[in-house]
C-alpha cells in the first residue's frame, strides 16, 4: 500500500495518462544439493509476483515461482588461476571469499541491466487480459534467504561485530531481546547505503588502487566497527537512488532463525542438562515423544523412537516438537526448574502460533508484541535460574561431529582427496539412524571404513543466545506491519521450489547441467501455457463426490452394508459399561433434536415419548470415517477426518453454561453411526439420523494464556451416568490433539474393563494441545478468529454456550420429512462458516427501537452479564472489568478487525447543492492542544445565519448538516450558533416556519399515532423499519443525540431544557443523513409502511421516530444511574460491605467543597476505579450492532473520535466531566439513605467546577501524576 501510494502520488511520465500499478517482486535464493549422493550443487534464485495471492504463492502446484537465474560459484580452478599470479603462492582464504562476494554481486548488476532499471524508473506499458494498457513499475519488496546468503547480499561480515543484516546493534547486545532499548535500538541503529558507501569506497580504494591486501589493518579499521565489507553492492548502487533499501527488504526467515535456529539451540541444550542431570532421562524423552498421538494428514507426524539423536530432521520436524513439548518434557527436571521450563516452552510455541498466523490484527500483532518481550524475558530468566545449575558437557553426537569434522579438515591440509580412510571408534554411535527411516537404513556417503578415530574428551558447554537468529525474533512485529504476514516471504516456499530443479536434474547428463536446467525450465513454461490455454476450452467436468465439497459441514458415508441389528449389537456388548441405557439415551438424543431442546443438550424424555420414536428395520448402521469440514481463523475451509479405530478421534464442541470451564468441551469418539428413524405419528416416514457415539472427557484445568497452562482433561468415570453420550456430528467443532499427561501416568495400565471405550490404555489426565496448529491457537483467543463465527455471537456467553445449529448434510439434501408436515429435524441452519441473521451479540441493539427511549438497559452489557453468579452464587448486578474485557470487546473482530479503532470519516464541507453560504468553519490549526487533550470544545467565529437558511429549498434540494465544526475528524462538533437564552425562547426550527418542511417543525410534541400503538405493533413497524435505510439513520441520529451531550455539545447534558433536546435532536438527525448520503425528500419517498391487520396499514416517519427520541435523555441517565449504582458495591473494590455510606460521603464532600485542589483530588482518586471505566463503556464504548458502515458493529465513540481521545491515545478532557453522572448518582443514593441530607450543589454548578479542575489539569499533567498515569490506563479506548 504505501509502494501504490508513493506510486500515485510521484509525477507520472510526461504525456502518459495511463492507470500506474505497482507490480511487487519478491525474490529468494539458496543453495541446495541437487543429489543425495554426490556434490551437485544449483544455486537457484527464484522470484514471485506479489500482486498474486499468497494462497497461490505457497503452492508449488500452481508453478508461480520464476527461475531468474542460476547464480554461479568460484571455480575449483580459481586457486591455480590466482596462483600464477603470485608466483605459485595462492591466495589466502579471505581473498577467495572477497572474490566470491564480488562474483556474486556481477551477477546481479547482469540482472539489473539498463533496460530493467528504466523499467523501475519509468515504467513498462503493457496490455492486460481486460483490454486495458496498463503502465507497470517493478519494485522490489522482499528478498528471503537464510543467514549466509543475506550476509552476501547485504555485503556484511558472517558473525562480525554487527551480525544483524538489518542493524548495527553490537553482538554484546543481541541478547537483550524485548528490552524498550533493544526495540528503540533497532530503529535508530538501522543500516542504510548513507552510513555504507563512505567508508566502503575508501576500503576498496585502499584495495584496488593502493594495493592493501582486503585483511589488511588500514581496511578493517575503516570497516571492522560496522562489520562491512569491501565489497561493492549491486543493489544498492543500482537501486537506492530509486529509494530501495536492500537491508530493509532481508526480511525475517521464521524456519532458519527460529525452527531450525533459537527452538533447536534450545532443545539440544535440553538434552545437554537431561544428560547431566541422568542419562536416562533422555531414554524417556524418547519414549515420550513416542508415545505422542499424531494429528492430521501432516499437522503432527509419528515420532521416531530416537528423537533425541535429531538425525535427518527438517524444519516440520522441529516445529511438531516444540507443538508437542509441554507434556513430554513436564516432571524431567526437579520442581524448582520445571516450571520455568515449562513457562519457557508454553511462551515459545505461542510465540511461534502468532509468528506463523496468516491473517493478522492490531489485537493479535499487540500480543505477539508483548509475547516478544515475555520471551526475551524467560530466556534470560532460564538461562541465570536453570542452565547455571547444571555443569552440561558435549553429546556424544557432538562429539563424533566434531571429530570427523577436525579428521576432514586435516585430511585437506595433508592434501588428500577424500575423508573416506578416516575411521570411527568402536564403541561410539551411528548418528545416521535417521528420524524417520523406515526399512533398511541408507548408507552414509561419509560413513569412514578405515582405522577408528581416536576418542576425543568432551567439551563443556554452555547456553548461548548472544546470536543473530535470537536478536532476529524482535523484528516480526515491525515485519508483519510492513510486509504482511510471515507465510507470504519466508523461505518455506523457496525450499519446497528446490524440488523442481531436483526433479529436472535427473533428465541432464550430470555435466554440463546448470545450462541443461534452464533449457528444461523454459521449455516446461511454455508446455505449462499451453496447457492452461487449451483448459480454458474444455468443457467443466463436474464431479457428485460430496467428500470434498467444502460447503457440507461434514460428510458420512451413505453406505448402509455394514450394520448391526440393536439386539445383537447390545447382546454381544452386555457387559461393557460403555451399553448401559444405550437405547433409551439414543432416543432421548433424537427427541432432542427433533424437539426445541438446545443443541448438544440431553434433556430426560418419559418412556411413552421414548416409545414413539421406532428404528427401521430394528438397525444401527456403523462408519468408519466422518470428514468434517470447518472455516478456519482466517476465513478459509478446512477439513479434519474423525476416525474411531485410530488416534483422530478427539473433538472438540462449544461449552454449556459452565463459564469456569472454559468455551470447549472434550469428547473421544468411540463409534460413528446412523439410524432411520420412524415417527409413530407417519410410519410411512424414516429420517436418517446421524450421530457419534462418544466417551466425555471432564475439564481439570482452564487454559490460561496468562498463568502459561494448556487446558488439563480426564476421562469421567465409567460407573459416572455422563460418562458417555451421543453427539449431533453438526455440533462438531473440529478435531482436536490430546496428548497424554506423562507425569500424571497411566489409570489402570493394561487393564480394562470396557472394550468399547479402550479404558486399559487410559492416562489420568490428558492435555488439550492449543499449538497443534495457527487456527486451533486462535480459537483459544476466543473471538480473535475472524473466520470463528461462533465466537462472535452472544450465545456463547448469554443464556449459556451454545453448540453450532444443526447443519445441511450430503444424507439431509437427499432425505426426506420425518413427519408429514416440517419439523425442526428438516430445517436447515447455517453451517460454521456462516452466521445467523438473527442471531443475537453483546452490547446490540436488536429490541424493538420504540423500546430503546424506556428506562431499559438495551445498550449496555448489564441485562446479558446480570445473571453471572460470583464465587457463592449469588448473581452480581453488574459486570467487571476482566469479564467485559473478555466477553465483549474481543468478540467482534470479524467486522472490525483492528479491535474497534475510532473511524475516520470524511470532514463536514459544504456540498454544490447546499446554498448554506453563511456557515464559518473553525480550521483545526486554531484549537488549543493542551499536553493530554488535543482538542477543546472549539469556539464558534461566526454564528449561525438563519437568514440564508430562509432560502433554501428543502423540497428539491439535499438537506445537509449544518453548523458543524471541521475540527473533529468525524465531523460531528459542536454547533456553531450560540447557545444563548433568545435561542432557547426562539428555536431555529420555529423560526423558519415557512421554509422548514414541516416534519421538522416541533410545534405539536403529542404522541400522535405512536402513542397509540401497542406493543406488538411497534414491534411490527420495528421490523420493517429494519428493511430499510431509516434504521441506520435512527440509530446514527440517537448516538449523534446522546453522543454529543456526552462529548460536550451542550454546556450541561443534566440540565438540557427541552428546547434545547429539540434542537440537537434534529440537527442529529439531519447530519445522520449527511453521513449516509441521504437527504429528506429521499427518506420522503421510502417511508415505514407496516401491515397491523387486514384493515389498519401505518405509514410511520420522522415525524413518528422523534418522538421516542425526545425521551431519550432522561431514560439514558436512569440506565446510567443503574450502572454507576451496581458499580458501588464490594465487587468492584469500591467500598467494604459495612462502609458504603462513608465511602460514598468522602467523594461527595470532596467535590461539593468547591475547592480546586479537593475536587481534583476526587478526580484522581475517581479515574481508576470501576465505576467510573463502566460508566464510560456504557455511555460511549458499548458496540451497537449495524452502528458502522455496511452494518459493520460501531460505537458511540467512534462518531466522536478526536472528542473522546487525544492525540496520546488517552480519555480527551470533556468526557470525563462524566465523573458529573458520577455525582448525581451518588447524592441521589445518600438521600435515599438518609432524606434529611439535602444540602448539595445543583448540576450546574458541578458542571462548572468540574470542567475549570481539568483545565488545570489537563494543561500541567506533571503536576497531577497519579491523575495523568489513570487516564493513560483507561481500556476500550484503542
Amino acid at each position: 500500500m504505501d509502494a501504490h501510494r508513493e506510486l500515485q502520488e510521484s509525477p507520472g511520465e510526461a504525456g502518459c495518462d495511463l492507470p500506474r500499478v505497482v507490480v511487487a517482486l519478491m525474490f529468494w535464493s539458496d543453495s541446495t544439493h541437487l543429489t543425495t549422493f554426490g556434490n551437485a550443487k544449483l544455486w537457484p534464485l527464484y522470484m514471485y509476483f506479489g500482486n498474486e495471492s499468497k494462497y497461490r504463492r505457497c503452492k508449488p502446484t500452481c508453478n508461480l515461482s520464476n527461475h531468474v537465474a542460476y547464480f554461479q560459484k568460484l571455480l575449483d580452478s580459481f586457486k591455480d588461476f590466482a596462483g600464477t599470479y603470485t608466483k605459485g603462492k595462492g591466495v589466502g582464504r579471505e581473498c577467495t571469499t572477497h572474490c566470491q562476494r564480488e562474483l556474486f554481486q556481477a551477477q546481479w548488476r547482469i540482472l539489473l541491466d539498463a533496460e530493467f532499471l528504466e523499467a523501475y524508473e519509468h515504467g513498462i506499458v503493457l496490455l492486460c487480459c481486460d483490454g486495458i494498457k496498463r503502465r507497470f513499475y517493478p519494485r522490489i519488496f522482499t528478498y528471503s534467504a537464510n543467514y549466509p546468503e543475506k550476509v552476501l547480499v547485504a555485503t556484511i561480515r558472517q558473525l562480525g561485530g554487527c551480525p544483524c543484516p538489518r542493524c548495527l546493534i553490537p553482538i554484546a547486545r543481541l541478547q537483550n531481546l524485548g528490552m524498550s532499548r533493544d526495540r528503540q535500538q533497532c530503529s535508530t541503529l538501522a543500516r542504510s547505503n548513507a552510513s555504507r558507501n563512505q567508508p566502503v569506497a575508501t576500503a576498496r580504494s585502499l584495495v584496488y588502487e593502493q594495493n592493501y591486501g582486503v585483511d589488511s589493518t588500514a581496511v578493517e579499521l575503516l570497516l571492522k566497527p560496522e562489520s562491512w565489507v569491501p565489497n561493492s553492492n549491486a543493489l544498492s548502487d543500482s537501486l537506492s537512488r530509486l529509494g530501495f533499501n536492500v537491508f530493509a527488504a532481508l526480511v525475517v526467515d521464521l524456519l532458519h532463525e527460529f525452527e531450525l535456529g533459537v527452538w533447536r539451540m534450545l532443545l539440544l541444550h535440553l538434552l545437554r542438562i537431561l544428560c547431566a542431570l541422568n542419562k536416562d532421562l533422555i531414554h524417556e524423552l524418547d519414549k515420550r515423544y513416542g508415545q505422542v498421538p499424531p494429528f492430521g494428514p501432516a499437522t503432527i507426524r509419528r515420532f521416531s523412537s530416537n528423537t533425541s539423536e535429531m538425525s535427518n530432521m527438517a524444519a516440520r520436524n522441529f516445529e511438531d516438537l516444540l507443538q508437542c513439548s509441554i507434556p513430554v518434557f513436564e516432571g524431567l527436571l526437579p520442581d524448582a526448574h520445571n516450571k520455568i521450563l515449562l513457562d519457557l516452552l508454553f511462551v515459545m510455541a505461542h510465540w511461534h502460533g502468532l509468528a506463523k498466523l496468516r491473517m493478522h490484527s492490531d489485537l493479535t500483532l499487540e500480543i505477539l508484541d508483548q509475547q516478544t518481550t515475555d520471551l526475551g524475558e524467560h530466556f534470560r530468566h532460564f538461562k541465570a535460574k536453570v542452565c547455571n545449575a547444571y555443569r552440561t558437557q558435549e553429546l556424544d553426537r557432538e562429539v563424533e561431529l566434531r571429530s570427523r569434522r577436525q579428521a576432514k579438515e586435516a585430511a585437506k591440509r595433508a592434501g588428500k582427496c577424500t575423508v573416506d580412510s578416516i575411521g570411527q571408534g568402536a564403541g561410539a554411535r551411528r548418528p545416521w539412524a535417521g528420524a524417520n527411516a523406515k526399512g533398511k537404513q541408507k548408507a552414509n556417503p561419509e560413513q569412514p571404513q578405515g582405522a577408528p578415530l581416536p576418542r576425543q574428551p568432551k567439551k563443556k558447554k554452555s547456553f548461548n543466545f548472544h546470536t543473530y537468529k535470537f536478536h532476529a525474533l524482535g523484528d516480526y512485529v515491525a515485519s508483519i506491519c510492513r510486509f504482511g504476514t510471515t507465510d507470504s516471504y519466508s523461505t518455506e516456499p523457496g525450499e519446497l521450489e528446490h524440488r523442481t530443479p531436483k526433479s529436472r536434474y535427473r533428465r541432464t547428463d550430470r555435466r554440463d547441467f546448470i545450462h541443461q536446467l534452464a533449457q528444461i525450465e523454459r521449455r516446461q513454461t511454455h508446455l505449462r501455457r499451453i496447457k492452461e490455454w487449451q483448459q480454458k476450452w474444455a468443457p467443466d467436468v463436474k464431479s457428485d463426490e460430496t467428500a470434498s465439497d467444502p460447503q457440507l459441514h461434514h460428510q458420512i458415508g451413505k453406505s448402509e452394508k455394514v450394520f448391526e441389528e440393536f439386539g445383537h449389537y447390545l447382546r454381544s456388548h452386555v457387559r461393557d459399561p460403555a451399553t448401559k441405557d444405550f437405547l433409551p439415551r439414543l432416543k432421548d438424543h433424537i427427541l432432542d433434536r427433533v424437539g426445541t431442546s438446545e443443541p448438544a443438550e440431553v434433556t430426560p424424555h418419559s418412556n411413552h415419548e421414548r416409545s414413539s420414536i421406532l428404528f427401521k428395520r430394528g438397525r444401527i448402521y456403523h462408519h468408519s470415517l466422518m470428514r468434517l469440514n470447518y472455516t478456519t481463523y482466517d476465513v478459509r475451509r478446512a477439513q479434519d477426518v474423525i476416525n474411531p479405530k485410530m488416534p483422530h478421534c478427539n473433538i472438540m464442541l462449544l461449552q454449556h453454561g459452565h463459564i469456569e470451564d472454559g468455551n470447549y468441551r472434550y469428547a473421544k469418539v468411540l463409534g460413528i453411526h446412523h439410524v432411520n428413524a420412524v415417527c409413530t405419528g407417519n410410519v410411512y416416514e424414516a429420517r436418517r439420523m446421524e450421530f457419534l457415539f462418544v466417551r466425555w472427557y471432564e475439564p481439570v484445568q482452564s487454559h490460561a494464556w496468562e498463568t502459561h497452562t494448556l487446558s488439563r482433561v480426564r476421562f469421567l468415570p465409567l460407573e459416572n451416568p455422563n460418562a458417555f453420550g451421543f453427539v449431533n456430528p453438526g455440533d462438531v467443532l473440529r478435531a482436536c490433539h490430546i496428548i497424554p499427561a506423562f507425569s500424571q501416568g497411566q489409570r489402570n495400565p493394561n487393564v480394562g474393563i470396557s472394550p468399547l471405550a479402550g479404558d486399559k490404555h487410559d492416562w489420568k489426565e490428558y492435555y488439550v494441545n492449543s499449538f497443534v496448529d495457527r487456527d486451533m491457537l486462535m480459537r483459544f483467543h476466543f473471538g480473535l478468529g475472524v473466520g470463528h463465527v461462533y465466537s462472535h455471537r452472544a450465545g456463547s456467553f448469554n443464556e449459556g454456550r451454545r453448540s453450532a445449529p444443526q447443519p445441511q448434510t450430503a444424507a439431509h439434501m437427499e432425505d426426506g420429512h420425518l413427519e408429514g408436515k416440517e419439523s425442526p429435524m428438516n430445517t436447515t441452519y447455517p453451517g460454521d462458516g456462516e452466521e445467523d441473521e438473527e442471531g443475537d451479540h453483546f452490547g446490540v441493539e436488536e429490541l424493538d427501537f420504540f423500546e430503546l427511549g424506556r428506562n431499559t438497559s438495551a445498550e449496555s452489557l448489564i441485562d446479558a452479564l446480570d445473571e453471572i453468579p460470583d464465587a457463592q452464587g449469588v448473581p452480581l448486578s453488574m459486570w467487571l472489568l476482566k469479564d467485559l474485557w473478555e466477553k465483549s470487546v474481543q468478540f467482534h473482530p470479524a467486522p472490525f478487525p483492528y479491535g474497534y479503532p475510532p473511524p475516520t470519516y470524511p470532514t463536514a464541507t459544504p456540498t454544490a447543492e447546499s446554498t448554506n453560504e453563511a456557515q464559518t468553519f473553525v480550521s483545526s490549526n486554531d484549537v488549543e492542544a493542551y499536553p493530554l487533550d488535543t482538542l477543546l470544545s472549539p469556539t464558534a467565529s461566526s454564528t449561525f445565519d438563519l437568514q440564508s437558511m430562509a432560502n433554501t429549498d428543502f423540497e428539491h434540494s439535499g438537506y445537509q448538516h449544518w453548523g458543524l465544526s471541521t475540527a473533529s475528524v468525524s465531523g460531528v462538533g459542536e454547533p456553531l450558533w450560540p447557545m444563548s437564552d433568545e435561542l432557547a425562547v426562539a428555536p431555529y426550527e420555529e423560526l423558519a416556519v415557512d421554509d422548514f418542511h414541516p416534519d421538522l417543525q416541533w410545534r405539536d410534541y403529542a404522541a400522535g399515532e405512536w402513542g397509540t400503538l401497542t406493543q406488538p405493533q411497534r414491534a411490527i413497524l420495528t421490523r420493517e423499519m429494519k428493511r430499510l435505510p431509516w434504521w441506520r439513520i435512527m440509530m446514527l441520529t440517537r448516538c449523534l443525540f446522546m453522543g454529543g451531550l456526552w462529548v460536550g455539545q451542550h454546556r450541561n447534558p443534566f440540565n438540557a431544557s427541552l428546547t434545547d433536546v429539540r434542537h440537537l435532536i434534529t440537527n442529529s438527525f439531519l447530519t445522520a443523513l449527511d453521513m449516509v448520503n441521504k437527504n429528506y425528500a429521499e427518506m420522503l419517498a421510502q417511508p415505514v409502511n407496516a401491515t397491523i391487520t387486514a384493515e389498519q396499514t401505518i405509514s410511520a416517519g420522522w415525524s413518528i421516530f422523534r418522538v421516542n427520541l425526545a425521551k431519550t435523555l432522561d431514560n439514558t441517565k436512569a440506565e446510567l444511574r443503574k450502572v454507576v449504582k451496581g458499580s458501588m458495591s464490594t465487587y468492584t473494590n469500591f467500598c467494604q460491605a459495612h462502609d458504603m455510606e462513608e465511602r460514598i460521603n468522602y467523594f461527595v464532600f470532596l467535590l461539593n467543597s468547591g475547592k480546586h485542589y479537593q475536587v481534583q483530588q476526587a478526580i484522581s482518586e475517581l479515574i481508576p476505579q470501576q465505576l467510573f471505566r463502566e460508566l464510560l463503556w456504557a455511555s460511549l464504548l458499548c458496540p451497537i450492532s449495524g452502528l458502522g458502515d455496511e452494518g459493520r458493529h460501531g460505537r458511540v465513540a467512534d462518531l466522536f473520535p478526536e472528542e473522546v481521545i487525544s492525540k496520546f491515545k488517552c480519555l480527551a478532557q470533556v468526557p470525563v466531566t462524566s465523573i458529573h453522572q458520577l455525582y448525581n448518582t451518588m447524592t441521589l443514593v445518600l438521600k435515599e439513605m438518609n432524606p434529611s441530607n439535602v444540602d448539595y450543589r445543583g448540576s450546574g454548578d458541578m458542571n462548572i467546577i468540574l470542567m475549570s479542575a481539568l483545565d488545570e489539569m489537563y494543561g500541567q499533567p506533571h503536576l497531577f501524576p497519579d491523575f495523568t498515569d489513570a487516564v493513560m490506563a483507561l481500556p476500550f479506548l484503542m
